[in-house]
């Protein structure tokens, strides 16, 4: 059974106001200013900082 022809396109839009609302809500200040984009940014940057020192270590 095919949709009506005036039902197309709705999930399009659906997805797009839950992609827009996802990402607001990443960017959205949460501690101290900072959004939850850039607190996963700063960890995993401190994260890779300190794999880059593991594996410097001579073994």
């Amino acid at each position: 059974m095919r949709a009506p022809s005036r039902f197309k396109g709705n999930s399009y839009t659906e997805y797009l106001v839950g992609l827009v609302v996802l990402v607001l809500a990443l960017m959205a200040p949460i501690s101290d200013g900072d959004s939850a984009i850039e607190l996963l940014v700063d960890a995993i940057k401190q994260e890779h900082a300190a794999y880059m020192h593991a594996i410097s270590l001579p073994l």
